[in-house]
């Protein structure tokens, strides 16, 4: 997919990118300065009734709550993925298949997340997977990435590096 999509890029078409992450659209504009595209950023359009219910704090209850204390989300079926997440097993609860309304409403009984890269090669930050957490006042854990240390979210999250989140 790379090769074809650097290929297209190549052929110097009139084309938009758009991206919810500011380091991809750094990378993209780094290895196509001469082409006619337009880098666009991805921005979610959030809901100002959704905005208090993002930033109440986890309802994860230690004295109650029989859940593990760190949730992941995404696909953890990648190689790197899954031999952290396997060794993690006994304190990560993995949600891989739900999505909108039903996930935030599991992931705010968590009191961290963890954040992986799909594979070791795979390091832009995704800034739309963790915000809701942030929002939320959740611990963000993530995988070292390449982030610029002036985005606002980077003091909220702590970065390790890879063969540190064990």
């Amino acid at each position: 997919f790379d090769a074809w999509i650097f290929m297209y890029l190549r052929a110097n078409k009139n084309i938009g990118i758009m991206d919810y992450s500011l380091e991809n659209i750094k990378i993209w504009k780094q290895l196509f300065p001469d082409t006619k595209t337009r880098h666009v950023p991805f921005l979610p359009k959030i809901d100002e009734g959704r905005i208090p219910k993002l930033c109440l704090k986890p309802d994860y209850d230690e004295s109650t709550s029989i859940l593990k204390p760190v949730v992941f989300i995404g696909d953890a079926q990648s190689k790197h993925r899954s031999e952290l997440l396997t060794k993690l097993q006994d304190d990560v609860h993995c949600l891989t298949a739900t999505f909108g309304v039903e996930r935030d409403a599991q992931l705010r009984q968590f009191p961290i997340l963890l954040n992986v890269h799909f594979g070791p090669s795979y390091t832009v930050f995704e800034e739309i997977r963790v915000l809701p957490a942030i929002l939320r006042k959740q611990i963000v854990v993530s995988e070292t990435s390449l982030i610029d240390p002036n985005h606002p979210i980077f003091p909220f999250v702590v970065f390790a590096p890879y063969d540190r989140l064990e």
